[in-house]
């Protein structure tokens, strides 16, 4: 499973990454308690991508 944190401003740029690498729509939860990837803010989103 690959899971990542981003805020709202970067969730565009996460959902192309992990489209373009896994080749599937990742699922999108939100999470309030960990920080961004890309800017070290405060995350707004749980991105992942399961095993199933």
């Amino acid at each position: 499973m690959v899971v990542k944190y981003v805020c709202g401003e970067h969730i565009d740029d996460i959902m192309d990454d992990l489209i373009n690498e896994y080749e599937t729509f990742p699922i999108m939860e939100e999470c309030e308690d960990k920080q961004c990837e890309y800017c070290n803010n405060k995350s707004k989103y749980l991105v992942k991508i399961t095993d199933d």
